[in-house]
């Protein structure tokens, strides 16, 4: 099976440079692609108990190798 996604936007966050201290403090906005949503994409998410967003971190490095 092949699960192909698509960015639907950009998140915009406060840090210029990827480190890992305890991101919970941090404050991200999504913009969507305006390209392809109109203001009726947002229409209703205020009557919704909460919202799953799936993404990649494109500019961190992988993790490094685990010997076992």
């Amino acid at each position: 099976m092949t699960i192909e996604l698509h960015s639907v936007g950009t998140v915009i966050g406060g840090r210029a440079e990827a480190y890992d201290d305890g991101w919970n403090a941090e404050e991200a906005v999504i913009c969507l692609d305006g390209n392809r949503f109109g203001p009726e994409s947002l229409a209703g998410p205020d009557t919704f108990s909460h919202l799953e967003v799936v993404f990649e971190k494109s500019t961190c490095s992988p993790p490094p190798a685990v010997e076992e």
